[in-house]
Formats: structure tokens, sequence, C-alpha cells
């Protein structure tokens, strides 16, 4: 039978276009055992050996069984009955491309290992889809395993039945694979002994599906290569993937082309493509979930006649809860399912997602989360941690959790159980650390010696968030930026006013060094309201300067102004002349900005005087760079550069960089003013490296825009063009209309 081997092995080598090197590298058989087969010299080789090159070739069942048999000799005896436990595949199933083809290398790397088992691991949260991926894999590789398929619910997240001990997984196996009730040993250690003496030298798939950790599978596993076991769970498994190199795969949502064609495939494409507009929302609504959408695919499908767009309504109605996703039973009520990932968690851990419920959006940063909490941070990012294990959460980035939409909507019913006390005391924590953390970050940004009318910033906590200077704080800023701006709308919308407006005046640097415009005008807005509820004076001081600070940056000026006046007549009416400063530079800026420089200067000079009188070196800081810079706009320059001096003096005495290179930034437009293209460019350059330090992307795209005029007023295109190349690249991704201007700029200086 010897020459019957040797010619089927090179036929079906031959056809799947291998060498006997490429062979022997693919199925981890020596070429030495590969050239005595095909030789004739090995006519009884080890039926593993065969077994692992039917495997790399890919073969067919009938193939593999012609292979076997004439190693053999004759037909191979059976050891038993062959296992089939795959359940039926999935019908519908979708998309999944990636994760499928990283299964098949998990099958190719199991060849390449002649001694260990391959070990996938599937994980993902409740409801993605990790059944479904894994038997849909399981069936497309069946021919791969021509030993069998073994396949356990383990159950390690079902409401309605226990979950599944190893010891009756173990017996459902050996069961399957022919082992008479007496033959099976009491003991446990005895019985996975058995079962791997059984599959030794086989190609069976074992697939453990819904596992609850680690120590339910290890007994499972088969104890020699040749085998291969995919395991799902909602835990990551972590400790499987350390102590067995299991191979981790973390399914995801579904993208929204991928949910589009789920539904199409269940309700029919004829039905989607006849309502494109209710297909979008309803893949938004289920944000991307199977099984949500699955939910909903079967409403449509067992009422074939109603319009997806009565669908929609129905999720309408239940406003981004979990009512619009219940299904007929437990498997497929999305509450349900994720129900369970809750009950296994601990009691802290059960407790901590409750209160992360509480968070007005599902992306929370560490800090934030300890303070609804209400635990050290090092003890909640262990939380964190078990609820990452269990895919409740993710983390996204270091130190920043977020959940899915759906899953932040179950822990936010879950929040409705904790003691209103309770969840008012963490609401409080956590709104107490955005207004100092956020004062400190002001601090920096844009001083002002107004800010302890605003926050106590002694009152921090050493555990929260502080910086050492200005790039830092706004990088704070900006990763806080939407759980910052959803906590503004929640206090709004719940009658916590006085939060609200400081928190808008705190924010108030920070939206202009970043031009987050549309951000800034909605929380001043937001600000004024709650401080006109309120008729605290100093509330509606801070927060009308706030909005015209925002409807400057929209280039508003009537809207602007007004507001500076309103801020103004508090001011008045409270006979204090540093308020009063403050407004009159407001109003003079803005005139600045609109163009009307001459009309400004009477405000700003006001203003500096105001400061004097007070005896204010912020102030008098300030307001001399701003008089210098309307005088600048004017056409007035040397009077320009007496103030642009004092306020880089001034500014560099308190430590101020940011402003210290706003001021050399006037400086420089002053020389160039005058003619003196050689200072214009030296202070223009000296405050772009400082603009830098600070991370002030809009400073700085100005700063290279008017750097750009003075290179090309020395004649020297090429370092204009780097500069406004650098510029327009920034005021387009700040949304800003200067972009217009600068491609302008660059399109005459091409022409040159």
């Amino acid at each position: 039978m010897g020459e019957q081997l040797a010619t089927a092995l090179r036929h079906y080598r031959r056809r799947a276009g291998l060498t006997q090197e490429g062979l022997a590298e693919r199925s981890g058989v020596s070429i030495r055992t590969i050239r005595g087969i095909e030789t004739g010299e090995r006519g009884n080789p080890q039926l593993v050996s065969v077994r692992h090159l039917a495997a790399a070739l890919d073969l067919e069942p009938d193939e593999q069984h012609e292979l076997l048999s004439a190693a053999a000799g004759a037909p191979e005896p059976a050891a038993g009955p062959l296992p089939r436990q795959l359940p039926p595949d999935v019908v519908g199933f979708v998309g999944r491309a990636d994760e499928l083809a990283r299964l098949d290398a998990a099958v190719a790397a199991a060849g390449q290992e002649p001694f260990a088992v391959a070990i996938s691991a599937v994980s993902g949260t409740a409801g993605v889809g990790k059944t479904a991926l894994a038997v849909r894999w399981a069936h497309r590789a069946a021919h791969r395993f021509p030993d069998g398929q073994l396949y356990a619910n383990l159950r390690g997240f079902d409401a309605r039945s226990p979950v599944v001990d190893p010891t009756d997984a173990l017996r459902g196996f050996l069961d399957a694979l022919g082992v008479a009730p007496q033959r099976v040993p009491a003991d446990l250690d005895a019985q996975v002994g058995l079962y791997r003496s059984l599959l030794a030298g086989r190609r069976v798939l074992v697939v453990l599906d819904n596992a609850r950790d680690a120590d339910q599978v290890r007994p499972l596993l088969p104890g020699a290569a040749g085998c291969l076991v995919l395991v799902t769970s909602r835990n990551q498994l972590a400790s499987l993937v350390a102590s067995h190199n299991a191979h981790p795969l973390t399914l995801d949502l579904l993208g929204p082309a991928e949910a589009e064609h789920l539904l199409a495939a269940r309700v029919g494409p004829e039905r989607t493509a006849a309502e494109p507009a209710a297909v979008a929302e309803v893949v938004a609504r289920c944000a991307g979930l199977p099984l949500a959408l699955a939910v909903v695919a079967a409403r449509a499908a067992t009422r074939p006649a109603l319009p997806l767009h009565a669908l929609v309504e129905e999720l309408r109605e239940a406003d981004g809860g979990l009512d619009g996703l219940a299904g007929a039973e437990p498997s497929t009520d999305v509450r349900s399912v994720f129900s369970w990932s809750y009950r296994a968690l601990d009691a802290d851990a059960a407790r901590a997602f409750a209160l992360l419920g509480l968070a007005p959006d599902p992306d929370i940063g560490l800090a934030a989360a300890a303070r609804l909490v209400g635990a050290p941070t090092s003890r909640v990012r262990a939380l964190m941690r078990k609820l990452e294990e269990g895919h409740l959460v993710e983390q996204h980035r270091p130190d920043r959790y977020r959940m899915h939409d759906l899953v932040h909507a179950y822990a936010t019913e879950l929040a409705q159980d904790v003691a209103e006390e309770d969840r008012h005391a963490a609401l409080r924590r956590l709104v107490d650390m955005y207004l100092v953390v956020a004062g400190r970050a002001r601090d920096l940004v844009m001083h002002s010696p107004r800010l302890a009318e605003v926050v106590d910033l002694a009152a921090g906590d050493p555990d929260w968030p502080a910086f050492a200077e200005e790039a830092e704080a706004l990088t704070w800023l900006e990763a806080e930026r939407g759980h910052l701006l959803a906590t503004v709308r929640w206090l709004a919308g719940h009658g916590w006013d006085d939060d609200v407006w400081r928190l808008s005046w705190l924010l108030h640097g920070f939206f202009r060094a970043r031009q987050h415009k549309a951000d800034w005008l909605e929380v001043g807005r937001l600000g004024v309201s709650c401080a006109q509820r309120l008729g605290d004076p100093v509330a509606r001081f801070h927060a009308a300067n706030c909005l015209g600070g925002a409807h400057m940056a929209a280039r508003d000026w009537d809207r602007a102004i007004a507001s500076f006046q309103d801020a103004l007549a508090v001011s008045q009416t409270d006979h204090d002349l540093a308020k009063g400063a403050v407004c009159l530079n407001n109003i003079g800026i803005t005139l600045v900005n609109s163009g009307d420089a001459e009309k400004a200067i009477p405000y700003l000079r006001r203003a500096l005087t105001y400061a004097r009188t007070t005896r204010s070196a912020v102030d008098e800081a300030m307001y001399s760079l701003n008089l210098g810079d309307s005088y600048c706009m004017a056409g007035r320059y040397q009077e320009s550069l007496t103030h642009g001096r004092r306020a880089r003096e001034l500014f560099h005495s308190l430590g101020r960089r940011y402003h210290c290179a706003v001021a050399v930034g006037n400086l420089a437009e002053s020389y160039f003013g005058l003619g003196d293209l050689a200072e214009a460019a030296r202070h223009a350059q000296d405050a772009q490296a400082l603009l830098r330090t600070v991370d002030a992307r809009y400073d700085v795209a100005k700063n290279l825009l008017f750097l750009g005029r003075v290179h090309t007023a020395q004649d020297r295109p090429d370092l204009a063009r780097r500069a406004w190349l650098e510029a327009l690249d920034t005021f387009h991704q700040l949304d800003d209309p200067r972009a217009a201007e600068v491609r302008d700029l660059l399109e005459r200086n091409h022409d040159r």
C-alpha cells in the first residue's frame, strides 16, 4: 500500500502547488518523512503525521479518508462514533470577514505547532454575535477536522439555567466519543485523562460556547496537537491566553454597512431599499449591536405589512432606553441579555457599574468614574478592570473608558435603583471635581483675578487631576470635552443652575484656545439662562461675558457687544471698577476685531485707567496688550509699540507665556507697520516659538498667516508659502473662515 500512499500524497501536494519543503513547513511534518512517503520508503507512517498532511493540504473528507486508508493499508477502523455536534449554521449571517480570516489563521498556526493544542478565545460584549461567529466558522472549517466536532454550551451567562459544571460537559463529550457509561471513571482527573487519550492523534474541533471563565474551560482542553478549541465568552479569558497561549479575538460592533446588510438579510432587500432613512435610523439606534438589530428585524419579519418607519417610531418612543428592544424570550431581549453579565459581577463591581449609569455620557475618564463611585482612583481602576474583562466597558485610551450606548442605557436603568441621596451625592462629587479641575485649567490657560468668585481651588482633592502648564491642561480638557458638555446639558436640564454658569465661565479659556465655537455658544447660552433664573449679579456678570466671547468668536459682533453691555450694566449697578474694566475691554476687543479700531480705543483706554486705579498688574497687562493692538490696527504704530512693550514686560514678570507670546506677536505687527521687516520677522518667529510651547493652535495659525505676509514683503516666497500651508491646515481643522483668506494668498503667491 506504500505505492498507493505515495501516489496519493504526491498528487494532492502538486495540486496544492506545494514543494515538499513547503508542505513540511505548512504541516509541521518533517521533510524526511514526506520524502520517505513519496519514495515508498515510509510505507507505514504514523497516522497522526498523515492527518497533519491532510489538514495542511486542505483535503475534502473523502480525500482525507483515502489518504488515511492508504497509510493504514486498509480502511481505517473507526475508534468510535464520529461526533457531529455543531448547532445549525446561522441564517442571515453577514460580515465578519476579518474575524473569520483570523480564525482561519489560527488553524494554519496549529499546523505549524506539532505539540501544543491550538486555542482561539472569542470575547465581546453581550449580544455582539460571538456564538454566531463561532458556529459559522466551525461549519466552514468542519472538513479540516475529519475526526469530528464537539460542542458544548457552558451557559456561563444564562439566567434560565445554571452554569454547566466541567464534569457534566466532559461526560457529554465522552458519551459522544462512544465511551460506555460503565467505562467513565468517577474521578474528574481520570475522566480528563480518558478524554485526552481518545483525542490523541485525532483532528477534532472542540467548540466551547458561552464560557464563564478559564477554570470552566481547562478540563475540556485536549492534551496533544491536532485538535483546535474555539471558546466564546463575555469575559476576556486573559488567564487562558497567558497559560495556554490562546489566540484572543475581541468581537467588535458591526459597522453601519454590515448592520444594514444584516437587516436586509433578515427582512428582505426590497423593504430596506424602499426605506433607506428608516434603515439608517434603526442602525443608529441599535448602535451596531447584532442582537438589537436581530430583535428589530424579527419584528419587521413577523409583520411584513408594517412599514419600517413604524418600527422606528416604536424605538423613538423608548427614547434611547431598552423597552424598544424587548424580545419575546430572555435570549432575544436586550435588557435580559445584559442582565446576565451584570449578575456575574461581584457586589462592588455591580455597584460601580450602576453608578456609572449616572454619567451623562458613556465615555468617561478614570478620575470622573472615581468621583461617581466614591472610591480612591486605585480602587476604581481595579473595578473598571473587572467591568472591562466582562466587556461592559472598554478602555479605548489610557484611563479613559466607554460603554456601548445600549449598555449605558442599561446601567442608567440600574442607577435608578440606587437610593436618591446616594445618586445626588455621586453627581455632586463629579461636578465638584469638574469645577475645581476646570478652574485649575482656566487659571493656566486664561488667568483671571476673579477666579475665586467662581470656584474655590483650595477645595480640590490632591487625587484630582492637576497641571504643570497650559498645554497639559488643554489636553485634559480636550479629552474630557464630550463628557463635560453632556454634564453641563444634564445640569441645565435638572435645575443645577449655579453649577452651569460656573462651568460655562471656567471653560471659556479652553473654548477660545481650541476654537470650539459651537460648544462655546451652547454652553454660554445655557450659562446665561441659568444665571438669569438665579438672579445673582455675580452669575449674570460672568455668564454674560462668557456668551459675549462666544459670539465674538463666531464673528457675530452685534450680539457680542450686546452681551458685554449686559455685563457692564451689572458692574455699574455694583459700582465695581474692576468688573467694569473687563466689560469695557471686551467691547473694545470686539470693535477691533470687527474692523473699527479707532472706535475701540476710548473703551480700551478707560479699561486701562480702571486697571491702574485698582492696581491690578494682570488687568493692566491685558488692557495694555489690547490697547496696543487697537493702536496698531488704527495705524498708530509708535503708540502701539509703547503699550505692547509694557504688556510683554508685565506678562513676562507674571509668568504668563501665552499672553507674553501674543504681546510679542503684536509688537511684530507694529514693526511691520513701521516698515522694519527684520524686526517684524524676528518678533513673529519669537512669538511662534512661545505659542507652540502652550499648544495654542489658533494663535499659531494667526501668527503664521502674518509671518507669511512678512516673508512676502521680504521677497522670500518659499518661506511665505510654507507658513501659509501650515496655517491653512490648522484653520481647516478649526473650521475657521480665515482658511479662505489663506487659500487666496497661496494662489496669488503661486502666480508670482
